[in-house]
């Protein structure tokens, strides 16, 4: 059994997948925290980034997949499945054999699996386009919290870049404790921040009490369905919703 031990960086991977690849060991476990829980007999192998051979692996996946299929690979290593490394490196390796046609061999069980957590991302980047609720706070800076199921910031601050052009906002996920924040004129990705400390405006509190009146002035008690909430919402994502941080639906 050969266990993979990385920085984590997309460079250390491409690295890693250059030398498994040309050395013709499959790796088992990919791993990038330690300690690693092994196994009787595994060999552990620790990769350190070097550009040229990280570089000569991207190519290669542009030259085939082009820039579509390139992203699809950065949405997979986003995700939060725990043995993502070792999927995206089944998938490389198809790339690597069968060239162009590679995204289209929906019958190969690494190409499947590859997209299987590539979609998912991208679903997430496109219903969280549309959840995300930002709260006016001091200084006319607009905040927004949440906690994805995979690491999105990066892929859905575009979009509200440019939407929100005018104003300088912070997207803020809690789980990993990672912000992308945005000044008018260009966003920047922050990893590991201190907590923040979020006072909301005067003008925030006085819409968000009017929002919540009107909430509850238009539901309907006698036919309240939990059950049919929950299927268009699933509760881990209430508690960012502020209609629903008073009542007892959680």
């Amino acid at each position: 059994m050969v266990a993979c031990i990385f920085d984590g960086t997309i460079e250390s991977f491409f690295t890693a997948v250059f030398d498994f690849y040309k050395g013709n060991i499959t790796p088992d476990v990919f791993c990038c925290k330690e300690p690693l829980q092994t196994v009787f007999d595994m060999q552990i192998i620790r990769v350190t980034s070097q550009k040229e051979k990280a570089e000569r692996i991207r190519c290669c996946i542009l030259k085939n997949v082009k820039v579509e299929g390139y992203r699809h690979l950065l949405y997979a290593y986003r995700s939060c499945k725990e043995n993502k490394y070792k999927i995206i490196y089944d998938y490389l390796t198809v790339i690597f054999k069968y060239g162009k046609d590679a995204p289209f061999m929906l019958s190969d069980k690494r190409v499947i699996s590859f997209f299987d957590i590539s979609r998912a991302v991208a679903l997430e980047c496109h219903r969280m386009q549309g959840f995300i609720h930002f709260k006016e706070c001091g200084g006319g800076i607009f905040y927004a919290d949440y906690a994805p199921d995979n690491d999105i910031t990066e892929f859905i601050m575009p979009h509200f870049c440019k939407r929100f052009n005018s104003m300088p906002f912070v997207i803020h996920d809690v789980k990993r404790n990672i912000a992308g924040i945005y000044n008018k004129k260009e966003h920047k990705i922050f990893y590991n921040l201190d907590v923040f400390n979020i006072c909301q405006s005067e003008n925030e509190q006085r819409f968000l009490k009017i929002w919540k009146m009107y909430y509850n002035t238009v539901s309907i008690k006698q036919r309240k369905n939990t059950r049919l909430m929950k299927r268009f919402m699933p509760v881990r994502y209430w508690k960012f919703m502020p209609e629903k941080q008073d009542n007892n639906d959680f």
